[in-house]
């Protein structure tokens, strides 16, 4: 049994890599909040959340991922942005992902800093 999130992160992270992400950051973390993984691929930067759920019960690790906290990893994906300007004419995705039984199972694309704004 892995013993914490660390481990499904890991296991994320590597899954990227298999599928030619080169994995820029893990836990990139400032005053808004964190990125569990920056990953680049192309001129796509892929911004990871890493989700651990035992059970699907109440929505699963998907549906964790709630308008606040994706308010909070937008505004830090901001600031990585203005930290790091040679990504900033790349395509940003907003991914979430979980594993289960071992699996990577992910949502690519789950939200977009557009529908975000929307709310304000």
């Amino acid at each position: 049994m892995w013993k914490d999130s660390e481990d499904y992160e890991k296991k994320v992270a590597r899954h990227y890599r298999w599928r030619g992400y080169k994995i820029l950051y893990r836990n990139f973390s400032c005053r808004f909040g964190e990125i569990d993984i920056v990953a680049l691929k192309g001129n796509v930067v892929a911004i990871v959340e890493v989700r651990v759920r035992n059970s699907e019960r109440f929505g699963g690790a998907w549906s964790s991922v709630i308008p606040a906290k994706q308010m909070r990893i937008i505004r830090t994906t901001e600031l990585f942005q203005s930290l790091h300007p040679q990504y900033l004419n790349c395509y940003y995705r907003f991914d979430v992902a979980t594993v289960r039984n071992r699996k990577v199972h992910k949502v690519v694309g789950a939200f977009t800093s557009d529908e975000q704004h929307e709310h304000w």
